[in-house]
């Protein structure tokens, strides 16, 4: 089961529309652990994409030296994390393999500040 701050590669087509993340890419889980091994079998992530936005402020960068690697046959590269667009998955059916964890507690900080801004919970 995923736990906080892994970086799993997840199926996100259900389908996705209009400015909907999509596709198979690497995802950091930013539920708590309390509830992705609560036994529903769900975790909510936030997708990551190479590409830079400079006007979305909101997408904290992680670069690989943040990551601890684990998959063979994957290169870490820098990303940008999309707390716009968190998602509840069920794991079974989207989540394929364990690719790094999250491993720079700055990074954690500032993703954790901007799901904050984002979703209004100051």
């Amino acid at each position: 089961m995923p736990r906080r701050w892994e970086i799993w590669e997840i199926r996100l087509d259900t389908p996705s529309e209009g400015r909907e993340q999509g596709g198979t890419r690497p995802c950091v889980v930013i539920s708590r652990d309390a509830f992705n091994l609560s036994g529903l079998e769900t975790v909510v992530v936030c997708p990551m994409t190479t590409i830079e936005r400079e006007k979305f402020v909101w997408r904290p960068r992680v670069d690989p030296v943040d990551l601890t690697s684990l998959a063979a046959r994957w290169s870490p590269k820098t990303s940008w994390v999309q707390t716009d667009q968190v998602v509840t998955l069920d794991v079974r059916r989207r989540a394929y393999r364990h690719l790094a964890t999250l491993t720079s507690s700055q990074r954690r900080t500032e993703i954790e500040i901007r799901l904050r801004e984002i979703l209004g919970l100051d």
